[in-house]
């Protein structure tokens, strides 16, 4: 926050947003998730087409159903991947 104007009270500032706005999004996405679910055994289940991931399930399930094909809920799990990667990149380079 060095480089930024007036330092002292913007950069706490953007870590309340910053954890505000991830809680607010987060318990969406778990609401969205935990709505879903129908079939607890069935998504842990190995037999189905995620092989036991059940987010992976849930989200391949709700794009078949809606348009025919899970390709959908694969390009979800891969933006969730590469947002996952770059959060560990900012981790690391924070700490270094």
């Amino acid at each position: 926050t060095e480089e930024t104007k007036d330092a002292d009270k913007n950069g706490p500032r953007g870590i309340i947003m910053s954890i505000g706005i991830s809680l607010i999004v987060g318990w969406g996405y778990l609401l969205g998730i935990t709505v879903t679910v129908t079939n607890i055994p069935y998504l842990l289940s190995s037999e189905n087409d995620a092989g036991g991931y059940a987010v992976a399930e849930i989200f391949y399930l709700a794009f078949k159903n809606r348009y025919g094909s899970g390709v959908g809920g694969i390009l979800c799990l891969a933006v969730i991947a590469v947002a996952v990667f770059f959060c560990g990149m900012a981790l690391m380079t924070s700490n270094s």
